[in-house]
């Protein structure tokens, strides 16, 4: 036989693979391993079933991501370029997690390498000291880095606190924003003015949310925003500034950790607010509002902000918690999943001491770096659903399945088993029958072909 046709049927196995259904499946032996998945009208445990209807589409994906914060970028600096490389492709490259959208902190977050913001000059209203070079140092080289791999990464941003004269506290942490029109008239010239810079580095923000977490007072940056002062900034500062400065990024109101939808639901609905907002994004206790305002306002998209960090365990434990926020938030209306930091070193410790989960850990020390359960389960998730993919209905007694409809026809369902023995549900799809092994614990990401289903 030649090698010419040796290496056609070799071709021609792999694409009758890869033309039918699929599972991926991750243990912790063994991450993000495909097989061939055959049908299986029976064998399946009849009391765990779940039937995906791609008939019945629900929200559109707009896409996933994480958020670049400076102590990120600095943990990855103490990789090797090629170790650099290979993790920023892991979570933009099509082949990796395939992150489309993200978020950036406007001024400081609580994984900022020190407090700051784009103006600390007090009482310069007029903004003359504006100033993004904070982030040419350290986040827009990550965005880059990001962009070389994904350049059609789409960014969102928003604000920790303003800049500390502009709050009653005038200090990042802590107060509310000062409620004189002078105050009001220079923070929304500053959040437009974010907008504009960045896009004069050439990256253009999807959005702009207000406030990060308008409902608690931290010991990092933070500022207290009651659901009047919202509606009164977004609907006679904020929405006016951006309708005559066009910086080219939509207002929603997020990130909200604020479990009463009647906030919300009060901002949404004011007058001269509302018709400003584009969105709103949820976090936090968020989620306890989401399912209502989702219901409100069925058209209006919504997204997940900010996965909950954990307290640095990176576990199969943190990735089961993980997966019920997936099965809460995607659940009622969601479009977009962002996790929160993509990458730290080791210690996983914010500015003020908290330590927290990171999808990968740059191990210093060793000069090397460990994914972590929670970085397979956003794999299994983002790598397979397209952005522009749909949510579709399922029902049945497993619960533990999510199903997508991706624009090229092909249906993904991602399940988990994070109980202690070993799941074989029966999965009902598109007129198909699956039953897959899932050892405790295990994520797992069915593809079943346009063709097929």
């Amino acid at each position: 036989m030649t090698k010419p046709l040796v290496l056609a049927l070799i071709f021609g196995v792999l694409a009758e693979i890869h033309a039918g259904p699929t599972l991926t499946l991750t243990t912790p032996e063994k991450p993000f391993v495909t097989q061939p998945l055959a049908a299986a009208p029976s064998g399946g445990d009849s009391a765990a079933m779940a039937e995906v209807h791609p008939e019945k589409s629900l929200q559109v994906m707009r896409g996933f991501g994480g958020c670049f914060n400076e102590l990120g970028w600095t943990a990855l600096n103490t990789l090797s370029a090629a170790d650099r490389e290979e993790v920023l492709k892991e979570l933009f490259s099509a082949d990796g997690c395939n992150f489309s959208i993200c978020r950036i902190p406007i001024g400081a977050n609580d994984y900022s390498l020190s407090w700051y913001s784009h103006d600390e000059t007090p009482g310069d209203f007029d903004l003359a000291h504006f100033s993004i070079a904070r982030d040419e140092v350290f986040l827009i080289p990550y965005i880059r880095a990001a962009m070389a791999i994904q350049p059609k990464l789409r960014l969102w941003a928003s604000a920790w606190s303003p800049p500390s004269w502009m709050k009653t506290s005038n200090k990042y942490n802590g107060g509310t924003i000062l409620s004189d029109e002078k105050t009001l008239t220079a923070y929304a010239g500053y959040l437009s003015r974010f907008a504009q810079a960045y896009r004069a580095q050439g990256l253009d923000l999807a959005s702009i949310h207000v406030q990060n977490e308008p409902g608690s007072e931290q010991p990092f940056p933070s500022c207290v925003w009651s659901a009047d002062q919202v509606a009164e900034f977004v609907g006679h500062y904020l929405g006016p500034r951006f309708a005559k400065d066009k910086p080219g990024a939509d207002i929603w109101l997020g990130a909200l950790n604020i479990g009463d939808a009647k906030y919300s639901e009060r901002v949404l609905s004011d007058p001269a607010a509302g018709p400003f907002i584009a969105g709103a994004g949820f976090q936090w206790d968020g989620r306890k509002a989401i399912a209502e305002i989702h219901e409100k306002f069925p058209k209006l998209p919504l997204m997940e902000t900010e996965s909950e960090c954990g307290n640095g365990s990176d576990d199969w434990k943190a990735a089961a918690h993980t997966w019920e926020l997936f099965r809460t938030y995607i659940g009622n209306g969601a479009g977009i999943y962002t996790y929160w930091n993509m990458v730290l070193d080791e210690t996983g410790l914010s500015t003020w001491g908290w330590k927290q989960n990171a999808l990968v850990s740059v191990l210093r020390r060793d000069h090397r770096v460990r994914y972590n359960p929670e970085f397979y389960l956003m794999k299994h998730l983002s790598h397979f659903v397209q952005p522009g993919a749909t949510f579709v209905e399922t029902d049945g007694t497993w619960p533990n399945a999510l199903a997508f409809k991706n624009p090229d026809g092909s249906i993904v369902v991602l399940v988990a088993n994070f109980t202690d023995k070993t799941a074989k549900p029966t999965l009902k799809i598109g007129g198909n029958t699956f039953a897959p092994e899932l050892p405790a614990p295990s994520i797992a990401t069915l593809v079943i072909p346009g063709s097929v289903n």
